[in-house]
C-alpha cells in the first residue's frame, strides 16, 4: 500500500465529526423558528371569558445578550391592536403548534404602519414528548481550541457517555471573541447511554446540568450549553429544547484547562470524580454554592476584594462539611489543606507533611526557607507582594498572636481587613494594598483549584495558576 493509500485509510478509520443542529456567527442570533405566529390573551369581561389573538409573522431567535436567552418579533398590517400589554400574553409558533408566556420589551402600534412587536420567551419552548430517547444533541459556547477534537465523557456507574467535538468554524470564531468578548457556538456534543438504552429529557438535562457546571469549573467561568434537541432509536428528531441559559462572555482567565499546555485527556479523567461530588447527598445542598463563589472569584467580579471574600466563603464552607470545628477561619482553612497536603507557605514550597494528620503550622521564618526548595525557576517571585507584606505585617506585630505565620491566616487577615476595616495594614500605601490583596486572591483560588480537585478524587497532573507549571496535584494518598 502507498503512501497515499494508507493516508486515505488512515482519514477513514477517524470518527465521525460531530455536527452542530444550529450554527450562527459570534454574537448574532440564531433563527430557530420563521413564519406564522400569534399572539393570544384571555380577557374576563362581565364574568364571560373571551380570548383575543393577533396573527402575523415573524420570528423566533436565541440571543446572546443581555445573557443567552430566546427572543420573538411579530409583525401584521392590522389597523387596530387591542391587546393588553399589562396582562399575560401567550405567543403561538403556529407550524409548530407551540405557546409559551411572553414578556414584551418593545411595541409599535400605527394606524397605517400596522404594528411591530418584540419580547421575550417567558418558559422554555419544548416540542415532543421528550420520551424514549436514544441521543441528545447539544452546543457549548465559549470553550478554548484545545478541548476536543472528540472527547469521550465516560461514567460507568452513572451508565452515560458524552462525546464533545469542536465546530467546523471554532478559529475564526475564537478570533472574534478574544477581540471583542461575547458568545459563540465553539463545540457540539452528544449525549447518550453506554447500553443504548433509551432515557427521559428530564434525565437527560439533569445529566446536562451536571456536565455545564462541570465545564465551567475547568474552564474557570460560565459555560453555557444551548439549544437541545433529542433523537429516537432510528435517529430520527423527536424533541426539542430551547431556553436560556447562564453564562459568562468570553473572557481571559486563568483556569484548570488553559488554550496552551493541556490535553483534553484531564477533563475525561475528572469528570467521573466531578460527577460523583456534585451528586454525593453530603455535598448535594452546597456544591453549587462553592462552585458559584470560585467562578465568580476566578473572573473578579467583585474585584480582589470581592475573590478574597468569596474564597474564603467557599473553603469554610467545605470545611465545615469535611467535619472541621476549628475555631477560626484561619485554621479552618489550614485543616483543609493539611488533610489534603498542600502548602500553607507563602509562597507555596516543601512544607507537606507525611502525617496528613500533623497540623503544626510552620514559623514564617521557616516559610521563608522554603524559597530554596522551590521546585521551579522564578523569572518573578511568586506572591512575592503578599510575602513582603507578611514580613512587614510581622515585623510590627507586638503580640504572637498578631503574626500571620502562614499562607491561611494572611488570606483570611486581609479579608478581615476588607470586609471588617481591620486597619490591620495601614502602614501600606494603597499601591501596596491592592498588590496584596490580588496575590491573596491568586494564593485563595489556588487552594480552591487543589482542594477541589481533591474532591473529586482527580490523582493526575494539572496547570498550577501561580506558576504555569504542568504538575502532580497535591494530594492525600488514598488506599
Amino acid at each position: 500500500m502507498g503512501a497515499y493509500q494508507k493516508a486515505v485509510a488512515a482519514m477513514s478509520n477517524l470518527p465521525v465529526a460531530l455536527k452542530p443542529v444550529y450554527e450562527g456567527d459570534p454574537n448574532k442570533p440564531i433563527v430557530l423558528y420563521e413564519g406564522l405566529l400569534e399572539l393570544q390573551q384571555t380577557f374576563t369581561i362581565d364574568r364571560e371569558i373571551k380570548e383575543h389573538v393577533e396573527t402575523g409573522s415573524g420570528h423566533v431567535m436565541f440571543t446572546w445578550f443581555p445573557l443567552p436567552c430566546i427572543k420573538f418579533e411579530f409583525a401584521n398590517n392590522h389597523r387596530e391592536f387591542w391587546l393588553d400589554l399589562n396582562q399575560p400574553i401567550y405567543l403561538r409558533l403556529s407550524e409548530l403548534n407551540v405557546s409559551v408566556p411572553i414578556r414584551f420589551s418593545n411595541c409599535n402600534s400605527g394606524v397605517t404602519a400596522g404594528n411591530k412587536v418584540l419580547g421575550r420567551i417567558k418558559e422554555p419552548i419544548v416540542q415532543g414528548s421528550g420520551q424514549e430517547l436514544a441521543s441528545v444533541m447539544f452546543h457549548v459556547a465559549n470553550l478554548s481550541d484545545s478541548i476536543g477534537d472528540r472527547i469521550s465523557f465516560e461514567t460507568i456507574e452513572k451508565n452515560w457517555k458524552l462525546t464533545l467535538d469542536k465546530s467546523q468554524s471554532i478559529s475564526e470564531h475564537l478570533k472574534e471573541l478574544k477581540a471583542n468578548g461575547g458568545f459563540a457556538i465553539t463545540h457540539v456534543g452528544k449525549l447518550e447511554r453506554l447500553n443504548s438504552e433509551v432515557f427521559s429529557h428530564i434525565e437527560a438535562k439533569e445529566i446536562l446540568d451536571i456536565f455545564q457546571n462541570f465545564l465551567s469549573f475547568v474552564r474557570g467561568f460560565r459555560v453555557p450549553i444551548v439549544l437541545l434537541a433529542g433523537y429516537d432509536t432510528h435517529g430520527e428528531k423527536i424533541w426539542e429544547y430551547w431556553d436560556l441559559s447562564r453564562g459568562d462572555s468570553w473572557q481571559g482567565v486563568s483556569s484548570l484547562f488553559p488554550e496552551l499546555n493541556a490535553e483534553g485527556q484531564f477533563l475525561a479523567d475528572v469528570f467521573p470524580g466531578f460527577i460523583r461530588w456534585w451528586q454525593d447527598e453530603t455535598w448535594k445542598k452546597s456544591v453549587g454554592l462553592i462552585l458559584h463563589c470560585y467562578l465568580e472569584a476566578n473572573i473578579s467580579a467583585g474585584g480582589a476584594e470581592g475573590a478574597i471574600i468569596l474564597e474564603q466563603t467557599a473553603l469554610e464552607l467545605i470545611a465545615y462539611i469535611l467535619g472541621n470545628s476549628e475555631k477560626t477561619a484561619a485554621e479552618k482553612i489550614r485543616k483543609i489543606l493539611t488533610q489534603f497536603c498542600i502548602s500553607k507557605n507563602v509562597p507555596p514550597g516543601n512544607d507537606i507533611k507525611k502525617s496528613p494528620s500533623d497540623d503544626n503550622s510552620s514559623s514564617f521564618t521557616q516559610n521563608l526557607q522554603a524559597l530554596e526548595q522551590y521546585s521551579f525557576p522564578l523569572s518573578i517571585p511568586i506572591l512575592e507582594n503578599l510575602r513582603q507584606v507578611i514580613e512587614e505585617k510581622n515585623s510590627r506585630a507586638e503580640q504572637e498572636n498578631q503574626k500571620w505565620e502562614d499562607g491561611p491566616r494572611a488570606l483570611t487577615g486581609i479579608r478581615n481587613d476588607i470586609a471588617h476595616a481591620k486597619k490591620d495594614l495601614d502602614f501600606l500605601d494603597e499601591a501596596q494594598t491592592s498588590k496584596a490583596r490580588w496575590d491573596a486572591s491568586t494564593l485563595g483560588l489556588w487552594y480552591l483549584d487543589v482542594v477541589l480537585l481533591n474532591l473529586c478524587a482527580y490523582e493526575g497532573d494539572y496547570i498550577n495558576r501561580l506558576n504555569g507549571h504542568t504538575e502532580p496535584v497535591p494530594r492525600i494518598e488514598r488506599d
